[in-house]
């Protein structure tokens, strides 16, 4: 992840607390308009538990709704990848609901 920080961003988080900040999903929930299927790892390292429910409080105040507009699942034990998970087959039924036209 440092590379990508640098391309984009110029460093990391450390660096430019401000810029990362700026970026954060919870800045622009009420921008987000399509529904979403969040999957989340209970001993997730790269993107903390907190930071999915800093959005879900985010998302809440900009009038989304749960099971409408977003969709949060938590994965006991997961990680980043959410390897041996349910996760790939809960986004695949997911993404039967809202098919794309």
């Amino acid at each position: 992840m440092a590379q990508v920080y640098i391309d984009l961003v110029g460093g990391g988080p450390d660096k430019y607390p401000k810029e990362f900040d700026r970026r954060s999903a919870t800045k622009f929930a009420a921008d987000l308009n399509v529904p979403m299927f969040i999957g989340q790892g209970t001993d997730d390292w790269r993107v903390v538990p907190l930071q999915v429910e800093n959005l879900e409080k985010a998302l809440k105040a900009a009038g989304k709704k749960a099971g409408t507009d977003y969709t949060i699942k938590w994965y006991e034990g997961g990680t980043h990848c959410l390897y041996e998970t349910s996760f790939e087959s809960d986004a695949m039924s997911w993404l039967d609901k809202y098919p794309i036209n």
